[in-house]
């Protein structure tokens, strides 16, 4: 079967949306919208965008998403999480303690 590694995908730089040209790609699309009828949310309810995966906290501090994770079975997502938790603690705790977060 084929590698169905996590794909990292960079966040957008401080500035917002990606200056053009930069590393040489496009801005990243959304998700297509789902099929589903969408009930209308109360100011201050929680929203869960579970379908986009887990936030990746990058070793400078900006975060990325995980490109690949519509793609990948329950016990891939289920590693992944279980190895970025920890990941993300510990950079976190880094960055923390650097001042940098």
């Amino acid at each position: 079967p084929p590698c169905r590694c996590p794909v990292l995908v960079e966040a957008p730089s401080a500035g917002g949306a990606m200056a053009e040209g930069e590393a040489g790609q496009a801005p990243l699309g959304l998700p297509a919208p789902s099929q589903e009828a969408v009930a209308g949310e109360a100011v201050g309810a929680s929203l869960k965008l579970d379908g986009l995966g887990p936030v990746v906290v990058n070793e400078d501090g900006t975060l990325s998403r995980i490109a690949n994770w519509g793609q990948m079975t329950e016990r891939e997502r289920a590693a992944v999480q279980r190895r970025l938790h920890a990941r993300n603690q510990a950079r976190l705790q880094r960055l923390r303690a650097a001042g940098g977060a």
